[in-house]
């Protein structure tokens, strides 16, 4: 249930907040929860958010592989430290 909710508060402030805080908050949740798979959605909704007209023919999802990157990285980290 914390899951789910602290899921549904970051797909919600991906929408409503600056993206700064998002991101925050999901590397909070990515140490705190097993498998946070929801910032790989959360860092998708960012870039298509904050996509720029300019950008659409170029492959531009920042958002979307780093937090891909910090998922595997801190899934890593994670396991490397509670062995």
């Amino acid at each position: 249930m914390k899951r789910f909710l602290f899921g549904l508060i970051l797909i919600t402030l991906s929408f409503t907040t600056y993206w700064w805080l998002p991101v925050i908050l999901c590397v909070f949740g990515l140490f705190y929860f097993k498998n946070f798979f929801e910032v790989i959605a959360v860092g998708f909704i960012i870039d298509i958010l904050y996509l720029n007209q300019n950008q659409i023919n170029h492959f531009n999802l920042i958002f979307t592989i780093s937090m891909m990157v910090a998922l595997f990285l801190i899934t890593k980290f994670k396991k490397q430290i509670f062995i």
